[in-house]
């Protein structure tokens, strides 16, 4: 992403983290309560670039939520001091 991001005249990044053997591989750890639900290298890839992302305004579509999509939503609405809304609210109807 960080790549994308400083290499590329871009609008728009996409990320897909999602494949059937991590999802396999985290569902029984997300259960346990041993995982987060969400893919770390997607989180990793939107602190890392977030910073840029604000400057060139460039919009960023990724599904790397997995078991845990409202988790993630939250880390990046606190790496960008965004108010959390609360379960019952749409996440994304305040922005």
């Amino acid at each position: 992403m960080l790549y994308q991001a400083s290499l590329g005249d871009v609008d728009f990044i996409t990320g897909d983290y999602l494949a059937e053997v991590n999802i396999a591989e985290n569902a029984q750890a997300h259960a346990a309560g041993t995982h987060p639900g969400w893919e770390q290298t997607a989180w990793d890839g939107i602190e890392q670039t977030i910073e840029l992302l604000n400057e060139k305004r460039i919009k960023v579509v990724v599904n790397g939520g997995a078991h845990n999509p409202r988790g993630l939503a939250e880390k990046v609405f606190e790496l960008v001091n965004f108010p959390i809304p609360t379960p019952t609210q749409n996440l994304f109807k305040s922005i």
